[in-house]
């Protein structure tokens, strides 16, 4: 009984020490695994992109104010500018590295078996699997280059609308103010 006792108990305190290991084990493959997708490169690129796509829309906002008002104040100019770097700083900085590598990891852990992983960094290490990476990423690249465009694009007509409309609302509610005035006598 006493033995029976002591193996529970020696069971009881592995089992947890193991599936530790597993995690910590899978955990590293995953990181490997991540290693070998360039997954640093792809973080790279996503930040180059927000930063490309964070400036393009302020440059088209300040380009359409500027068009809009074409004797605005250089001083108002200047701080328009100041405020749409800190947008941009903003943008930019929205997201951790860290938290998206553990967010990536996870997926990866839960999403592939510990034989899988390592078959695909096996793979990925392979001349053919490397030619796959260029080819994943070249097409990750022009997806992510032409949403960006699209949403550039649209970004700008969208702000010249709107401006637009805004400069129509201004010039309305401008007008009614002066026309209740000149009812009232003002």
């Amino acid at each position: 009984m006493k033995k029976i006792m002591v193996s529970v108990l020696l069971i009881m305190i592995v089992a947890p020490m193991s599936s530790n290991a597993l995690g910590a084990d899978r955990s590293e493959l995953a990181k490997e695994l991540m290693n070998v997708l360039g997954f640093n490169s792809m973080l790279e690129a996503t930040r180059q992109e927000s930063i490309k796509m964070a400036e393009g829309q302020m440059n088209s906002v300040l380009s359409q104010i500027r068009q809009s008002n074409p004797k605005i104040d250089g001083e108002i100019m200047k701080e328009l500018n100041a405020s749409a770097q800190e947008f941009t700083r903003r943008v930019i900085n929205s997201w951790d590295s860290m938290e998206a590598a553990k967010i990536y990891s996870a997926a990866l852990i839960e999403g592939l078996p510990e034989k899988d992983m390592r078959a695909a960094i096996e793979h990925y290490r392979t001349p053919e699997g490397q030619k796959e990476l260029e080819v994943i990423t070249a097409a990750a690249q022009s997806m992510n280059s032409y949403i960006s465009q699209r949403i550039q694009k649209e970004t700008d007509a969208a702000m010249k609308d709107f401006l637009t409309q805004l400069r129509s609302i201004a010039e309305r509610l401008k007008n009614k103010k002066n026309k209740a005035r000149s009812s009232t006598g003002e």
